[in-house]
């Protein structure tokens, strides 16, 4: 359609300054709000089922066969979209940076592994990490140890840095330092002072406790000091801009292999 990452955040509404998330989308990494991918559909003249199945699993988790049957549907008609929009470039001479429907190697990871939580390193966001996770985790085992304290939606787990284990460390563990933190990623997000969370906070993802007020997001020892960092958030999609999603668990299980 000849618009830029830029132009095309500012047509769906998103503004010009997301164009991370819009790159985010494009690369499959995340999936969009059902109002953005309505306007995705209008302003790219794009099929809208694929588009909205897709943003549906945003918010929703997928039983395995439900996650494989969606995941085998949505990147046949993701793949078929993405042939049109290659020949409808080599035809007009349209550059390769053009935003477009596009499935990265790493599209709809957590779906074409569904009894697998990846294990992504300490600081990386899920919604931009590209390399192949450090190894998995059981998610039944992982359901079954939480318990009926917190749902799993989109779930990744972090190699647990020292930095973060300081900031979370609020008991003794009895079972030594954990290797994991546990993170459930379910929408909308609910701010609960006394549970940790992952937050973007300069560039990297950390896990810390915080509040929010509905004016900001105050994250508790963002920097490992005993102070605090405000950050803008007087909106839920500002809040999610911030928030990864909430540690509902630490594990000392070993990880299997990576591959």
């Amino acid at each position: 359609m000849g618009l830029s990452l830029a132009q095309l955040a500012k047509a769906v509404g998103i503004g010009p300054t997301s164009v991370s998330l819009i790159a985010a989308m494009e690369h499959g990494t995340i999936p969009p709000r059902r109002d953005v991918a309505e306007r995705l559909a209008a302003v790219l003249e794009l099929e809208r089922e694929p588009l909205l199945m897709w943003s549906d699993t945003r918010m929703t988790p997928r039983t395995s066969d439900e996650a494989l049957r969606e995941r085998v549907e949505l990147e046949t008609r993701f793949t078929q979209l993405e042939a049109f929009r290659r020949r409808a470039y080599r035809s007009s001479g349209s550059p390769a940076d053009i935003a477009g429907p596009s499935v990265s190697p790493w599209a709809f990871a957590l779906e074409q592994a569904p009894d697998r939580i990846p294990i992504l390193p300490a600081g990386a966001d899920p919604d931009t990490h590209r390399r192949k996770p450090l190894g998995y985790l059981d998610r039944p085992a992982m359901e079954r140890l939480i318990g009926n304290r917190a749902n799993l939606v989109g779930p990744v787990a972090y190699k647990l840095s020292d930095d973060d284990f300081e900031r979370l460390r609020r008991v003794a563990h009895p079972f030594g330092r954990p290797l994991h933190a546990l993170v459930s990623r379910s929408l909308p997000i609910e701010i609960d002072p006394r549970e940790p969370f992952a937050i973007r906070f300069d560039g990297r993802v950390i896990l810390a406790y915080c509040a929010w007020d509905d004016r900001e997001l105050v994250v508790i020892q963002a920097r490992n000091d005993a102070g605090f960092v405000r950050l803008k958030a007087k909106t839920q999609s500002e809040l999610e801009r911030h928030v990864v999603g909430q540690v509902v668990a630490l594990n000392w299980w070993e990880p299997t292999d990576s591959e």
